[in-house]
């Protein structure tokens, strides 16, 4: 190439990039690159309208996630060559970390040609046993150009395993005006602060969560409130193992990345492809804007279609249930006390039950054979309790093995249990008054599988249990012991071993009676394998740390209900119960007394939460004494189980909307923080805390009606106003309402016009629900 021509290509290259410069700035305002980085000088870009993805033409690093329709732009300033990938290769003890800067050349291509989607490509490694490796990513606009699709895949590898994938990396999110961070946690959790949910965190200040286990979906999303707001998700199906990963990062923002572990042995065919993508969007809302954009999707994949619940497989029994009774020990103080509660309540009641078994809690498992009150009182108490119409599920863990056990040592179980990367059993001890260890147990070996399966069969056949509580059952766990015949490390074989337990319990059902399965908390992957989940955050505050910075909210009910009975709380009057098999130097004077009554505002907000989330209502350590020690507070409970079951077309079998938005006064509530373990031995053993004086829901029917569930925690009464549109659910312009209450109902007015508008006064205490059923469903 001679000399004018070079100067001629040099200048296009040079216009080229401040044409493109100009484009970015006009369209989206300039990016501010950091003092510390290298001024971009191409760059490559997706999206015309909506969404707006730029990466680096030098190295491949994201520079850009902007929402055109507001002008935001999510990445504060320019980063350098982090990258939107990472991996972690393993030869021996040869451990290999390596991103796009240890790329010798990137290169990148157009896949359309609307710049809808492009193919990002490294190649060149070093060290020089990587030389020929390639990384491949490529991303496409979806959704209207709202959203789009990331893959991964990696090639020529060599004698290196990959032990970790890190994408996709998205660093540098520019810190939002009113901003909050919403996670499904479980329930769900929401940060309306999220800086502090870093604080007191070592460095790196980051969260870490599990999937499949106490992520129940997954997304993320970090947004302003009812404003612009960044989606993060990933679309994996089959419940591949990952953790998704945020931390704080030096420009007050956060940093987002999904850390997959590929399957051993899949990865020795030199190629490895993520089997999911990851998922970048914007929105312009909240948190319930997030669990609509999740449900879209959510909703059409295999776990909803083959919902236990969604297919009328769970028991008609866990249908009819009113109320759950959460007590422990034996019979006497569990099934008696809920007969006297399903006489004066009138509808029915199911158990919910504890140290049933005859090893101690949490140190004894899996020896709960012979029941602690023995074989025949336990027999004939479950039988006289199915003749009253109670049905009782026993509590069984589904991990668990104590390691002080004789069957521990009897049945060689250590060979069976869930192995580190250094072989290691993977214990611990949570028990904190007997200190002993417990194991957590594969779900892939059938050694276990058989062993929960015929102790499960046992309770159920012979003692006549109505079904099992799968304590730990909507979690996963990483194993590393490759005699177990499963991939080591990653993948989805807990997924997969769950499914093979819970349809091994069933198979063994030989009791003639519809058994129930329960887990403790949600997880769209267990769908199809549990009838009931326990969400206990409608009780954070008696067992989560007070300053936190999260707060609880019903994202997983948002997405999940109409394929989901979830139930649950910690919501009692008394003292916790402490074992009997305990250490007794450790017992607690106050276990079984009745709380302070300043404690009685959250035992009216833990029935209120459930009420208006659309779950069946769970009262612990119950005693019939308090019929009339906290009357008040039953006649609560009462009437919240008595309304919700007036409309369980809504609360049970309905979809979640948005409620309407209501004024309410704040109250200060008072919490007591202790539970079985919580506060027991040290730490605050209460809390205030302002909360909304009046809970809302909103829930559609399949006849397209809508209810709106309120629930009052306050000591004096209060009007309140509701206003909105017919159209923002879906109902015809005119229609009807009614009020609705645990004695009756009321017809209170019509709508034209499609506004809604009503003046109410709730008394102090008050629980009631607004029906709204439109001209054309009459």
């Amino acid at each position: 190439m001679d000399v004018e021509s070079a100067a001629t290509s040099k200048r296009e290259r040079v216009m080229r990039a401040i044409v493109l410069g100009l484009v970015l700035a006009l369209s989206l305002g300039a990016f501010l690159p950091r003092a510390d980085s290298a001024p971009l000088r191409e760059v490559i870009v997706l999206g015309k309208q909506n969404l707006r993805l730029v990466f680096s033409a030098d190295h491949g690093s994201l520079v850009g996630i902007n929402d055109l329709g507001t002008g935001q732009q999510f990445i504060a300033g320019a980063p350098g060559q982090e990258g939107i990938w990472k991996l972690r290769l393993v030869a021996g003890s040869d451990t290999v970390e390596i991103g796009p800067q240890s790329a010798g050349s990137f290169t990148y291509r157009f896949d359309n040609q609307d710049s809808t989607g492009v193919t990002l490509i490294w190649t060149d490694f070093k060290p020089n046993t990587l030389k020929s490796m390639a990384v491949d990513v490529s991303v496409e606009l979806t959704g209207h150009g709202r959203f789009s699709n990331w893959k991964i895949s990696v090639d020529d590898f060599g004698d290196y395993a990959l032990d970790r994938v890190w994408f996709p990396r998205i660093g540098w999110i520019a810190k939002l005006r009113d901003e909050r961070l919403v996670v499904p946690q479980w329930m769900g959790a929401l940060a309306k602060q999220p800086q502090k949910v870093f604080s007191g965190k070592p460095d790196p200040r980051r969260l870490e969560w599990s999937y499949p286990g106490e992520m129940s979906a997954q997304c993320v999303s970090v947004y302003t409130d009812g404003g612009p707001g960044l989606y993060l998700a990933c679309d994996d199906t089959a419940g591949y193992r990952k953790s998704f990963l945020l931390a704080e990062n030096t420009a007050g923002g956060i940093s987002y990345e999904v850390e997959s572990l590929p399957e051993k042995g899949i990865t020795h065919e030199n190629r490895y492809v993520l089997p999911y993508d990851g998922v970048v969007g914007t929105f312009t809302g909240d948190w319930f804007t997030v669990a609509q954009i999740y449900r879209r999707w959510a909703t059409d994949q295999s776990w909803c279609k083959t919902s236990r619940f969604y297919r009328g497989e769970v028991p008609n029994w866990l249908q009819q249930t009113a109320v759950w009774v959460w007590n422990r020990g034996r019979s006497d103080v569990v099934l008696h006390p809920a007969e006297v509660l399903q006489d004066k309540l009138g509808l029915p009641v199911s158990v919910f039950w504890h140290w049933w078994h005859g090893c101690a809690y949490d140190a004894g498992f899996p020896e709960y054979f012979p029941p602690r009150e023995g074989s025949r009182s336990f027999k004939n108490a479950l039988s006289k309790a199915h003749t009253q119409g109670l049905h009782a599920i026993l509590y069984m863990n589904q991990r668990l093995w104590g390691m002080t056990t004789k069957s521990w040592s009897t049945e060689h179980a250590g060979r069976f249990a869930v192995k580190t990367p250094d072989g290691k059993i993977q214990s611990h001890v949570y028990n904190i008054f007997t200190g002993q260890p417990m194991a957590s147990m594969c779900i892939a070996t059938s050694f276990w599988r058989s062993t929960y399966a015929g102790l499960a069969a046992k309770g159920i056949n012979k003692y006549g249990a109505d079904g099992i509580y799968m304590d730990q059952a909507c979690t996963s766990l990483v194993c590393y012991d490759s005699t177990h015949g499963h991939p080591v490390g990653g993948g989805n074989y807990w997924i997969n071993g769950f499914d093979s337990l819970t349809a091994q319990i069933r198979e063994r059902n030989n009791s003639g009676r519809d058994i129930l399965l329960a887990g403790e908390g949600c997880g769209e992957n267990w769908l199809p394998h549990l009838d009931l989940f326990l969400t206990l955050q409608v009780s954070s505050e008696r067992y989560a740390r007070p300053d936190d910075g999260w707060e609880s909210i019903p994202f997983f009910q948002a997405v999940y209900h109409p394929y989901a009975i979830t139930y649950g709380s910690y919501s009692s009057l008394a003292y916790p119960p402490y074992d009997e098999l305990w250490p007794k130097k450790y017992r607690p004077a106050e276990t079984g007394k009745l709380l302070n009554e300043r404690f009685s505002t959250q035992f009216y907000l833990e029935q209120a939460r459930a009420f208006v989330w659309g779950m069946q209502p769970t009262i612990a350590n119950f005693s019939p004494s308090q019929l009339t020690a906290r009357h008040k507070e039953i006649s609560y409970f009462f009437r919240v189980a008595r309304t919700r079951y007036k409309l369980l077309q809504y609360l049970q079998y309905g979809k979640m909307e948005r409620p309407p938005l209501m004024r309410t006064d704040n109250v200060m509530v008072s919490f007591s923080r202790i539970s079985i373990y919580a506060g027991q031995q040290s730490g605050e053993q209460s809390l205030k805390k302002r909360e909304p004086g009046i809970l809302i829901g909103a829930w559609k029917a399949k006849d397209g009606s809508v209810a709106f569930p309120m629930a009052s925690i306050l000591s004096n009464g209060e009007n309140i106003s509701l206003e909105f549109h017919s159209k923002d659910y879906d109902l015809a312009s005119t229609g009807d309402l009614y009020l609705v209450k645990d004695n009756g109902e009321k017809f209170i007015g019509s709508y034209n016009n499609g506004l809604v508008s009503l003046k109410l006064h709730l008394d102090p205490l008050e629980i009631f629900v607004v029906v709204v059923r439109p001209k054309n469903n009459n």
